[in-house]
């Protein structure tokens, strides 16, 4: 690992650079987006989807205005298309729903404790398998107009 860093770090020439990030490979699972736009009209809007590939390919998104509960998160989920891959398919273990719910109300609180100054968030991918829910990576970007 070190010398692949310092090639990289060599290559690089006087660019600078913060660091690296190392982090262990995952089993594959099913992914999903989970994200929170300031829409003008609107405000804070949550989105659920399916997330990798799957979200260039193809629209399977519920949305709903901020805030939400439980039984909203979980319409939203039934509401996809692709809802039955989260049942578990091809000897998959089904996604444990509740814990899914739990992730998605935490993603749409800290969207909500941040409020205007928010322009989006965005977890992409969640990963769920099972009990096992992750997020791989996450970006939030803050409006630049006075609120």
């Amino acid at each position: 690992m070190r010398n692949a860093c310092a090639a990289i770090v060599a290559s690089l020439g006087n660019h600078p650079m913060d660091g690296f990030l190392v982090m262990p490979m995952r089993e594959p699972a099913t992914e999903l987006i989970v994200g929170v736009a300031n829409a003008p009209g609107w405000g804070l809007v949550l989105a659920v989807g399916f997330g990798g590939i799957l979200t260039e390919i193809r629209a399977d998104t519920s949305l709903r205005r901020l805030p939400v509960d439980r039984a909203d998160v979980h319409e939203m989920l039934g509401e996809l298309e692709g809802s039955a891959i989260l049942d578990g398919v091809r000897g998959r273990e089904p996604v444990e729903r509740e814990a899914l719910v739990d992730a998605v109300l935490a993603i749409a609180d800290a969207a909500s404790f941040v409020g205007e100054k928010l322009e989006a968030l965005e977890v992409n991918p969640l990963v769920v398998d099972g009990n096992r829910i992750e997020a791989l990576d996450a970006l939030v970007s803050w409006r630049t107009d006075p609120v």
